[in-house]
This record gives structure tokens, sequence and C-alpha cells, in this order.
């Protein structure tokens, strides 16, 4: 029987992102009969999703959609955590379904404004992808500390992207600036660009207090 035994994300990243090619690791997991079952707390019915071709014993590649797939995914993939199993359907058997693993889905910051504010009481507006939900748990990190949001609004359009409002009191100047991090049921944004030879702080990630 085929078991999962972990999730390698690109670029050695904590996390998955919409868009990702993810690489699950485990035996026996050759079959051309599988899908990879995704199931969050806050969807109704499980997403499956076919495997890429390219799969051997131990490793298979799924491909997360992103905006350019399906523009409306950031409304049906919620961030947070979710758990990841194979399911297998052989002809005349019943259908199969592995052990599960948790999934951490990151959310993306998109916008934030102001990037630059001088030092004291800090209004940032925040734009996010997934679209956040009702009753989801969020926070901004900001330096060490975790900030509620005072206002969050997802639009009707399932292709807009979630607006929230903090409020940071008495944020202090400093040469660095601060890299901000959105945490959405637990798991944090990746304020880190991959684009370049060396991985370092995503310059849209920050806010600069003077």
């Amino acid at each position: 029987s085929p078991v999962v035994s972990g999730i390698r994300f690109p670029n050695q990243k904590p996390g998955a992102e919409l868009g990702d090619l993810l690489t699950i690791l485990g035996e026996n997991m050759a079959s051309d009969d599988t899908a990879v079952r995704f199931r969050h707390p806050l969807l109704d019915a499980p997403i499956e999703i076919q495997p890429e071709e390219d799969r051997s014993q131990t490793e298979i590649h799924v491909q997360l959609p992103g905006q350019g797939d399906d523009p409306e995914v950031g409304s049906k993939w919620p961030a947070g955590f979710y758990t990841l199993s194979l399911v297998i359907q052989k002809p005349d058997t019943p259908v199969w379904t592995t052990n599960e693993l948790a999934l951490p889905l990151s959310p993306r910051l998109t916008s934030i404004s102001p990037t630059t504010a001088p030092a004291g009481d800090i209004t940032l507006t925040i734009e996010c992808m997934p679209q956040v939900r009702d009753d989801q748990r969020i926070a901004l990190i900001f330096g060490n500390r975790s900030v509620p949001p005072n206002n969050i609004s997802t639009p009707a359009d399932p292709i807009g992207p979630s607006t929230l409002i903090f409020s940071v009191a008495n944020a202090e100047a400093r040469t660095e600036p601060y890299v901000l991090r959105l945490r959405v049921d637990g798991v944090d944004s990746i304020p880190v660009d991959f684009s370049g030879d060396t991985p370092q702080f995503a310059a849209d990630q920050k806010v600069t207090v003077t």
C-alpha cells in the first residue's frame, strides 16, 4: 500500500504558496490511479488534483493552482493548515486513502500602505491573497509584536484580494525596515524573494519607520 512520509516545498520554503510545485515523499506511490487530496476545515468538500506524470515509487509531484491557472483560486483555497493524502482508485477494488500529512498554505501580502511612516502610531492597510474568511484567526507580525486587525474586508468578487487594516501603536524608528508577516490560522506569509541567487527579504514586504 502507498504511504506518504513528507512534503518538500520549492526553494526550501517552510510552507506552500498558491502556484507552487510540491514534491510528495513516500513509498509505493507510482500508481497511475492516484489523486492528491487536500482537506481544509473551512471547505465543505476536499479538493483533489491529479499529480504530474513524472513520478516514482518514492516521489510524486503536484502543482497547486495559481491565479494564472484560475483567477478565482484565492476564493477557493483559504490559507491555513490542510491535510494532504493520496487517493488510489483501481478497477474492481475499493478506493484506498493513505495516511494524512499536515500542509501549511501561506497567505501572500500583495500590497502594503504606507511603506514608510514616522515613528509613533501607524495605521497599515494590507491586501492579501488568498481571501480571508470571517472565522479565520488573523494577526500581523510587526517586529516582535503580534497585532490584531481593526477591520477585515473581503469583496464578493472572487478575484479580488482581502483588505486588512492594522493599528501599530508606538512604532519605534530604526535603521533597518520592519519585515512584515501575516499570520492566518497559525500559518505565516513568507516574506522572502527567491528570484536571485541568494534568497533575501522581499522589498515589498517591508515598512520603514523613520
